[in-house]
């Protein structure tokens, strides 16, 4: 199909865990596939592989890192926007002895370019125009920082080629796509709980405002928390599994905890990855009455094991949506080695970060002035909103609302989508 480049925009949902785009042309939306097998979500992920220097993304480079072959994976690198490591470089070795060096904002522009490149491909033509999801707070009570983060994003996306860069809030672009399958005017919580923050819209939605080029009447209240997934699988990771590589032993000079928290943080599990941090831990043996666990700490750092150990967190956690129990296998450290979880364990595990996440919604409550059980209709997207003890407590707060449910996963692209649709048609 040809086209004018100026029939087409575009919005991006560039998620901490997961991303997608939904591409516009005229008064039609379409979800972009982004792999071989025609899926519009993929993991935020690149692979980089230390044998011949290729990169791979989503799905595939998860894929290849699990193969152990020889490579580095970097995920979550959103959380890094607005903090100073976004300004630090990582070097990569390759097998024939080349270094190569990144900032990690080029690494952000890898991914982007990756979503760019498969929506050209399917419009067959140029993108200029992106509306992008940002979360409400990138980074909590910092305003400066906040404003920071979104330049820093802004100029991602136009050094891969986006003339025409706008943002808007991720749970507002949710409440666009929910608005559509309403049959009359609601007030409507949105809760977007992704994998890098929780965030909250109260809003007023008909479907005979679909469409209204000003929407600012019918959004009452906006907050969010940093936190959400990464962080449930950190405080999984701490509970269960990092005791075994040393965390919280009964030692006259305990390894230090920045190493467990580090190694249990989707974002930092690459900075272990060196010489000086093994030689560090080293030096510790001669303190420890037991080194079991740190000869198990430092082989997961030295085989870049990290990420593996992340990955079957995650999985366990996800696992525990439906099932009660789960067993977390760890015999890449060591045979036999393994971690159990229930979900009665993860509640409790969470309860104090679930607690900041409920505050954060009557935030959004009180701003908007009305009474708690004037919300009508809830509507959950985002990955972590999937597990049970997230929508019982819901239910919980407001009794009186019905509960709905978008594509955890897309939800927010497409609303994205609507607003490119009337910020550039």
């Amino acid at each position: 199909m040809t086209t004018s480049a100026n029939n087409y925009s575009c919005g991006i949902d560039f998620g901490t865990t997961n991303s997608a785009t939904c591409l516009v042309n005229g008064n039609r939306t379409s979800m972009v596939p982004l792999d071989a097998q025609g899926q519009v979500t993929t993991p935020s992920a690149i692979f980089f592989d230390l044998n011949n220097g290729d990169l791979i993304y989503g799905r595939k480079a998860l894929e290849r890192y699990h193969t152990r072959e020889g490579g580095r994976l970097m995920r979550s690198l959103k959380s890094l926007l607005g903090t100073s490591t976004i300004e630090d470089t990582c070097r990569l070795t390759l097998a024939n002895g080349e270094n190569r060096i990144y900032k990690y904002t080029e690494i952000l522009g890898l991914f982007i370019k990756h979503l760019k490149d498969h929506a050209e491909a399917e419009s067959q033509t140029p993108l200029e125009n992106v509306v992008v999801g940002r979360p409400v707070h990138f980074v909590d009570y910092n305003t400066e920082a906040d404003a920071k983060a979104q330049n820093q994003l802004e100029a991602v996306f136009k050094e891969q080629g986006f003339k025409n860069v706008s943002f808007q809030y991720e749970p507002i672009a949710a409440a666009l796509t929910h608005e559509q399958t309403l049959k009359a005017e609601k007030v409507v919580l949105i809760v977007d709980m992704g994998g890098g923050t929780s965030d909250f819209s109260l809003v007023r939605l008909s479907p005979e405002h679909f469409g209204k080029a000003d929407r600012s009447s019918d959004i009452l209240g906006n907050h969010g928390v940093h936190i959400a997934g990464n962080d449930f699988d950190q405080d999984l990771s701490l509970k269960h599994v990092m005791p075994l590589l040393g965390y919280g032993a009964d030692e006259k000079m305990p390894i230090p905890n920045h190493y467990f928290f580090r190694l249990s943080n989707w974002p930092e599990i690459q900075s272990l990855y060196n010489r000086r941090t093994l030689l560090d831990l080293e030096k510790m043996r001669r303190f420890l009455d037991d080194d079991t666990p740190l000869d198990r700490l430092k082989d997961v750092i030295e085989y870049e094991d990290g990420h593996m150990i992340a990955s079957r967190v995650e999985a366990a956690k996800i696992g525990l949506t439906e099932h009660l129990d789960q067993t977390i296998d760890l015999s890449l450290i060591e045979e036999g080695l393994h971690a159990q979880m229930s979900r009665i364990q993860l509640e409790a595990a969470l309860a104090e970060k679930l607690d900041r996440i409920e505050a954060g919604i009557r935030e959004t409550i009180q701003q908007a002035g009305i009474d708690e059980n004037q919300v009508e209709n809830m509507f959950l997207t985002g990955g972590s909103a999937m597990l049970p003890v997230v929508q019982r407590r819901l239910k919980a707060l407001f009794p009186q609302a019905e509960l709905n449910f978008g594509d955890m996963f897309s939800s927010v692209s497409q609303g994205l989508g609507l607003e490119a649709q009337k910020r550039y048609q």
